[in-house]
């Protein structure tokens, strides 16, 4: 017999030699595949069209608790993200795990919790991308264990909650990109009799017109999405009788890009008071000695009069001042000299005693309010 016949036909060895060489290659892959999904650090689950789960790889199996027959066959949402983080269920529709089921996109998430077989939560970053299968597109779920990263954060934000809680005169506001407040802390605005921390967090800054002053709210706004496009900005508002100095900061990111904007919020009222205290004190000073220099330079009676009157508008505050002159019978005053607006003291260019009697208690609780300003 030919051995490189069988019946009269050739033996065709070269294509049998590569389908088991093929073989063997499929097999060396599937095997290094094998070999990288259960040594990787992170979890790999795979789940099908449905969202039934497929296969866990080991670091998956070890941060949940399962064993791999426990999990495989079951629903993926349902088995592994269920609940909130503070235990409520959720609704199959707004799992986002679910999301798997029906996309052929790329999905990834922040941070998101699933949960384990004895029930504890774990906190995770977790993407999933779409996978072909025999039975349709599946999914491959890649999740990260950040518990511990979740709990350095948790004690990092109680540190920066209890350092603003604890700043004198200052409030502190943390808006997103699309002007969220995501933190609003800080005793300062509290001072502010419309203010709530509560109607901050979660809403956006464009929503709290029914609640702020729009003036406030409109310059606040311009400063805010100013900060967003990079630029710093600082500005003062008043309301309620408080004087308030802000701060809004742009927040990079490593490549540069704005996320988010800080908010400094200081009460300076009485700062601002003191200020406006020590400017008027050199004002009444600087009014007082350039009368003494006038009165020591001139005979002119008029003139000196004129500079007595806007020295006492300086030293008392006010806006109108006048001097009255008592005529020889003792019975009227005429007005020579005033400063300030002469229709508010036209009445009084000449007015006899009597009526100036008439007018004193007016003139005195002007007197007194002026003084107090």
């Amino acid at each position: 017999m030919d051995g490189g016949r069988h019946g009269g036909h050739p033996v065709r060895r070269a294509n049998v030699t590569d389908c088991r060489a093929t073989e063997i290659e499929r097999g060396r892959v599937a095997s290094l595949s094998q070999a990288i999904t259960d040594r990787v650090a992170d979890g790999l689950c795979v789940v099908d069209s449905d969202g039934s789960i497929l296969y866990v790889n080991p670091s998956g199996l070890r941060m949940l608790g399962y064993e791999a027959e426990e999990l495989i066959g079951r629903d993926g949402p349902t088995a592994l993200h269920h609940s909130r983080p503070d235990g409520t269920p959720i609704p199959g529709d707004d799992r986002r795990l679910a999301d798997m089921r029906s996309t052929d996109a790329t999905y990834e998430t922040a941070e998101e919790c699933f949960w384990r077989k004895d029930g504890s939560m774990l906190a995770v970053t977790y993407s999933s991308s779409p996978v072909p299968l025999p039975s349709g597109t599946g999914s491959v779920v890649v999740f990260r264990d950040v518990s511990a990263q979740r709990a350095t954060s948790s004690r990092s934000e109680a540190l920066h909650r209890t350092l603003i809680a604890n700043l004198p005169d200052t409030s502190v506001f943390l808006l997103d990109h699309e002007l969220r407040v995501l933190v609003a802390a800080g005793e300062a605005s509290r001072r502010l009799p419309w203010f709530r921390e509560d109607m901050f967090r979660g809403r956006k800054v464009t929503e709290l017109y029914s609640d702020v002053p729009s003036d406030l709210l409109d310059i606040s706004l311009e400063n805010y999405r100013a900060a967003l496009r990079g630029e710093r900005r600082a500005f003062e508002f008043d309301s309620e009788g408080l004087t308030f100095a802000v701060q809004a900061v742009p927040v990079r990111v490593e490549n540069g890009s704005v996320e988010s904007v800080l908010v400094v919020s200081s009460d300076i009222t009485e700062r601002t008071r003191a200020t406006r205290q020590l400017a008027r004190h050199a004002l009444q000073h600087n009014a007082v000695a350039e009368l003494g220099r006038f009165a020591l330079q001139t005979h002119d009676l008029g003139m000196l009069m004129t500079v007595a009157v806007a020295c006492a508008t300086a030293t008392l505050g006010v806006d109108v001042a006048g001097v009255l002159e008592l005529d020889a019978d003792a019975e009227t005053l005429t007005l020579v000299a005033v400063v300030g607006d002469h229709e508010q003291v036209d009445d009084l260019q000449q007015v006899s005693l009597a009526r100036v009697r008439q007018l004193g208690g007016w003139l005195g609780r002007s007197a007194i309010r002026s003084i107090e300003c």
